[in-house]
């Protein structure tokens, strides 16, 4: 059964990746004056890899709660609190789905797999994705520019709960204003293109988490965890920004994001102008990779 579900498990990678390199728009750094403006819209496969991956997540720790649940109900000579999933098997589930989904990934190379993989597993060690309430570590911050760090502190600003922005067409627009900035900005294509891959994780992130709030919620809640699917259905405003014990989901985007920077920075420049397919695959694996730092947020909150 375990086998089957990590078949399904790729399939599902393996299409969903085959479609975003189908869909998303080809550039290529290494043909091409490197003064070109790139289009932001380009690097849409980062974001939407991550939402597929969070899906994926999801659904893992889903059933594992639900067979527990459906065992408890069955033999009743299981103590009540069986269907319980403690916050450590929630996070090591995820850990692992995610370091699965990394190691699936055909298009990243094999000593990046390796960087990534040590990468999450310090973040589900409580090792801190960033510093200083920015959205990277010292260590992190080398691997960009002096005015990079200016539009990632600015998109830092938009997604941190220092305001009352919860309205998810607002933060849409202001971060399209940032790429916006970056297009009219003199970076070079390699610079523009590590910015924009963090920029659509963003605002897919926020997208995710506006539309499935009630559905992880229903993870650590019995009575609605069955009747709680992921949609991908629009939601005007967040259903929930904070809950009575602070829990907020704006707070779980901004992991995404910092996710993004450190999965930007692992890959480094030189990765960046390898062409149209590296780019997409960069995308693609730093999608995968921020999926995972979500993840391990979203639990810590949850349970």
């Amino acid at each position: 059964m375990k086998k089957l579900l990590q078949i399904k498990q790729l399939l599902t990678i393996l299409f969903a990746t085959t479609i975003l390199f189908a869909c998303t728009k080809q550039v290529d750094t290494t043909t091409m004056p490197q003064n070109v403006k790139l289009d932001a819209t380009s690097f849409v496969n980062a974001g939407l890899m991550h939402n597929t991956n969070l899906d994926l997540i999801f659904k893992e720790i889903k059933l594992k709660k639900t067979n527990r649940m459906l065992k408890s109900l069955v033999n009743t000579t299981f103590s009540a609190g069986l269907a319980d999933l403690s916050k450590s098997n929630a996070l090591n589930l995820a850990r692992l789905t995610s370091v699965d989904q990394i190691k699936n990934d055909s298009n990243t190379p094999v000593y990046l797999k390796r960087t990534l993989e040590n990468n999450l597993n310090a973040v589900f060690q409580d090792n801190p994705l960033t510093q200083h309430n920015n959205l990277y570590t010292d260590n992190v911050s080398n691997q960009f520019t002096a005015e990079q760090l200016v539009y990632i502190n600015e998109l830092n600003a938009i997604i941190s709960d220092n305001d009352n922005d919860n309205d998810i067409k607002s933060l849409q627009t202001r971060i399209t204003n940032i790429e916006t900035k970056i297009y009219q900005s003199s970076l070079t294509q390699t610079q523009q293109a590590a910015l924009y891959i963090i920029t659509n994780t963003a605002k897919s992130s926020l997208i995710y988490w506006n539309q499935n709030v009630d559905a992880w919620i229903g993870l650590v809640n019995e009575t609605s965890l069955i009747s709680s699917p992921i949609t991908h259905e629009p939601i005007n405003t967040f259903a929930i920004k904070t809950n009575n014990s602070g829990f907020s989901w704006k707070r779980v985007a901004r992991s995404d994001v910092a996710g993004a920077v450190g999965g930007v920075a692992a890959w480094g420049v030189g990765a960046l102008i390898g062409g149209p397919v590296t780019l997409t695959a960069c995308g693609v694996s730093v999608g995968t990779w921020a999926a995972g730092c979500s993840a391990y947020e979203a639990i810590m909150q949850l349970w």
